[in-house]
């Protein structure tokens, strides 16, 4: 479910975004500060997964992200800040994912491991996808 509240978190924020700026460059920055920053530093999220205990991190992760948003939501920060907010959020969602990952071996039995890893990629996948489906059908 949390994949189709950042879908949707990203569709009010670009609408947000291209409503209080008006700049299509604002928009493109905006999605540069959510995809570049995990694309950037991707490889190090594993890293913290590896050292601390996966649980732990996952709920440290979510309490950020959830005080990131709320922070987000309430303050409506200036477009240099919105965009920090954004990056260090996505880059805390890049930890939350790498440590989910690696958590699936230790909750599933061996021989179901291959079926459950493609299942949990399909729904991320679709729930990504229904995020644009929206997006495009509100620009319409």
């Amino acid at each position: 479910m949390s994949f189709l509240g950042d879908s949707l978190g990203l569709v009010a924020l670009l609408l947000y975004v291209e409503e209080s700026t008006g700049a299509a460059l604002a928009v493109a920055l905006l999605l540069l500060a959510g995809d570049f920053t995990p694309g950037l530093f991707g490889a190090f999220a594993g890293a913290v997964g590896d050292r601390f205990d996966l649980r732990r991190v996952m709920v440290v992760c979510d309490v950020l992200q959830g005080g990131l948003v709320l922070a987000m939501a309430v303050a409506l920060p200036p477009l240099p800040l919105l965009l920090a907010l954004v990056a260090v959020r996505s880059l805390v969602a890049q930890v939350f994912q790498a440590s989910s990952r690696s958590a699936v071996p230790a909750l599933v039995k061996d021989e179901d491991l291959e079926t459950r890893t493609r299942r949990s990629g399909r729904g991320r996948t679709g729930w990504r996808r229904s995020g644009r489906w929206w997006l495009r059908g509100c620009s319409w």
